[in-house]
């Protein structure tokens, strides 16, 4: 009996250490678990400790970016007030004297597209600007309609009926074909992308049927002193286009040129079709003019 009563003993000790064992084990996995706690507090604090920190500089950020858009948005007002008026004043003078200017142009390119449409000139000009020369065709009887994308600028009143605010590009895609014959583009494609005037002359190769008429007028930028030097002060400028970079686009978009020459200030035209002349000329006037047909 006694021996029976050790072996209960015994099985009951083994027990406890087996009990003691696993309270040991509960005991560490507990610890563990508030190790664990106490960690994954601390980086719960610390999280957010940076979620506030982060926040308050995206605030910071938000109020930056809203006073930055302030400034912009009176900046940009600003720069199209000295673009549009007084720039156009100090740099190409006031409506009237530019007046002179455009009917120069006017009386040396009336002459040429006469003959091919008699009085039936249906004329849009694109990239009118203050409308000299939608006021100059009108006074020698042709019915102009103007594109400009800037509603700012001051313009001659009698044309502001005859004008369109908004993208050429898109104007221009919706006008029916053979609205017009005799498109002009004075002082225009500089201020374009080599993308956009791409684009313009593919719309107007649709818009235009074969005979009408296309006028450019750029920068000459075989002139050292236009390329290197007053090119840049207009800061709208964006593409300089020599002769051949537009001979070879006009080509690519059904263009043929029937007329090429450099004007300088003082009226004098030199024609690009006398070899004699093409050498001078390039480098001294101050713009390149091209006549173009719809092949």
């Amino acid at each position: 009996m006694i021996c029976n009563f050790d072996n209960k003993i015994f099985g009951l000790n083994e027990t406890i250490t087996q009990l003691d064992e696993r309270i040991t084990l509960i005991q560490t996995e507990v610890k563990k678990l508030d190790d664990n706690n106490i960690e994954s507090k601390e980086n719960w604090l610390n999280l957010n400790s940076n979620f506030k920190i982060q926040k308050q500089t995206i605030l910071s950020i938000k109020k930056s970016l809203s006073q930055f858009e302030s400034d912009l948005k009176l900046d940009s007002t600003k720069s199209k007030i000295i673009l549009n008026n007084q720039f156009y004043d100090r740099f190409r003078g006031s409506i009237d004297d530019s007046y002179a200017f455009y009917n120069e142009r006017f009386n040396f390119i009336l002459p040429k597209i006469k003959p091919v449409f008699s009085n039936n000139i249906k004329l849009l000009d694109l990239g009118c600007g203050r409308g000299e020369w939608l006021s100059i065709a009108k006074e020698n009887g042709i019915e102009g309609l103007g594109i400009d994308h800037d509603d700012k600028i001051q313009r001659n009143p009698s044309i502001l009926k005859n004008l369109i605010i908004g993208d050429v590009n898109e104007v221009i895609e919706s006008f029916n074909k053979e609205s017009f014959n005799f498109v002009s583009m004075i002082h225009f494609l500089e201020h374009q992308t080599i993308n956009y005037i791409c684009d313009l002359l593919n719309n107007l190769g649709k818009l235009l049927s074969v005979d009408s008429l296309l006028y450019i007028e750029v920068p000459n930028v075989h002139n050292p002193f236009i390329s290197s030097s007053n090119f840049y002060i207009d800061p709208t400028h964006r593409t300089k286009l020599p002769v051949e970079l537009l001979e070879h686009l006009l080509e690519i978009y059904d263009f043929k040129i029937i007329d090429e020459s450099f004007h300088t200030i003082n009226s004098t035209h030199k024609s690009l079709l006398s070899p004699l002349t093409k050498p001078d000329s390039r480098f001294y006037s101050h713009d390149l003019v091209i006549l173009a047909q719809r092949v």
